[in-house]
């Protein structure tokens, strides 16, 4: 079941008025700006759908990280099934135009001619029928394709068209000039994440239950991708779909941005730059590096000096990606660098409750310490999942380690008194 648009009123009316004003021949540029997993590619295509229903032509292009090496992209993709449609020499993909259809069968043209061919060959079409043309991650668009979108614009306001295009923030883009230039002629929509009752309407459109909005909203941020996946896995917080979605987006910020928002993910409110660096086993730079491109790529905020993951959602990713062997050792080595840095020794034996179990003394004390802590404050299941892990971190003989007589302990004490100071 396809999800209906929620909570993108104002996106859709501000759209609808461009398609109103391009049936008059006042052409519009439009941009839609945000995060990846905000809906974006949604509102571009419904503004395309909405002009098929009215009876316009439609031109799509979806850009990826290959489109660079492909020169005129947006030209070849547009334009090159209509040229070959033609005979050759056919209007419109003669005089000027025949650029297009030159560029389509693989022969070089100048910018020039490639930008007054796809101008005759436009105003042809927009004679025809109005006319909506569509690009999807435009920031991987290649320059010579943004050369020539610069020097359109001032031509596509004059006609029956509108240019809707999508820009992910925090992708680094091709040419960030051109893409800037082309951003200054446009209008700007930022499409943000779902409220709490957004999702509570979704939830009711997959006719599940309304009270589960806000355990999701809280995991996923409202982001509407997360949202969506999550709900299509019926309330599953981390779906595979997403671990390779997130995981993909994260190598393309640095080579080092997984190791980074691992470190990040496991130390939760202790993220501070030398923390993560010394988790990661990175550069102090290359960590201040990473965190920028983090933020930028609203992946991860800062706040008082300390570092973490904007969703949950994001961090159980990023760790479901890992192995059970570099799970553990890496909530070993957090428990590690929490310890020197003299954090709680609760949060450090939290850790160690998510390590592999060996025969480590102060390990196996730490956790029993933890477990007494648990026990005297109310927390009788917390208390057992302390003394569970160090037993299990090796044995004790006779029965006579700290972890066994807490245990035995517990066991004796009547239940009415049990969990109380």
């Amino acid at each position: 079941m396809r999800s209906r648009l929620i909570e993108r009123d104002a996106e859709t009316a501000s759209l609808g008025r461009l398609l109103d004003r391009a049936r008059g021949g006042h052409g519009e540029l439009v941009v839609l700006e945000a995060a990846p997993g905000m809906g974006k590619s949604r509102l571009l295509w419904h503004v395309r759908d909405a002009a098929l229903r009215d009876g316009w032509r439609s031109l799509d292009v979806r850009a990826t990280p290959m489109s660079p090496t492909i020169e005129y992209g947006v030209l070849r993709d547009w334009f090159g099934p209509l040229a070959h449609r033609h005979r050759s020499g056919e209007h419109p993909f003669d005089g000027p135009g025949a650029a297009l259809a030159d560029l389509a069968d693989g022969t070089a043209r100048t910018l020039g001619d490639l930008a007054y061919g796809a101008r005759w060959v436009l105003e042809d079409l927009c004679a025809e029928r109005p006319l909506v043309l569509t690009i999807d991650d435009a920031q991987w668009l290649d320059e010579g394709s943004l050369q020539v979108l610069d020097l359109l614009a001032p031509a596509l306001r004059q006609l029956s068209c509108v240019l809707a295009y999508t820009v992910r923030v925090g992708e680094e883009p091709t040419s960030p000039d051109s893409l800037a230039r082309l951003r200054e002629v446009s209008r700007v929509l930022h499409p943000g994440p779902l409220t709490v009752g957004g999702v509570a309407l979704l939830l009711e459109h997959h006719r599940l239950d309304p009270a589960q909005a806000d355990r999701i909203h809280t995991v996923t941020g409202g982001v509407p991708l997360f949202v969506g996946e999550v709900i299509a896995h019926g309330g599953e917080e981390v779906p595979d779909s997403l671990v390779g979605a997130i995981t993909g987006r994260l190598r393309r910020l640095s080579v080092t941005a997984i190791d980074t928002a691992s470190a990040l993910a496991v130390l939760g409110e202790h993220g501070t730059t030398g923390a993560v660096a010394e988790l990661a086993g990175l550069p102090p730079a290359t960590v201040v590096q990473d965190l920028a491109l983090l933020c930028t790529a609203q992946l991860a905020e800062r706040s008082e000096g300390t570092h973490r993951l904007r969703h949950p959602l994001i961090g159980d990713a990023v760790l479901a990606a890992l192995t059970a062997t570099d799970a553990s050792d890496l909530h070993a080595r957090c428990a590690d660098v929490l310890a020197r840095r003299a954090a709680p020794r609760s949060v450090v034996a939290a850790h160690l409750c998510l390590t592999t179990p060996g025969d480590d003394p102060d390990t196996r004390e730490r956790l029993t310490e933890e477990g007494r802590h648990a026990l005297s404050s109310g927390e009788p299941a917390q208390a057992r999942r302390f003394f569970d892990r160090a037993l299990a971190e090796g044995p004790v003989t006779g029965g006579r380690g700290p972890a066994a007589r807490e245990r035995r302990r517990s066991a004796r004490r009547p239940r009415r008194d049990r969990g109380r100071t």
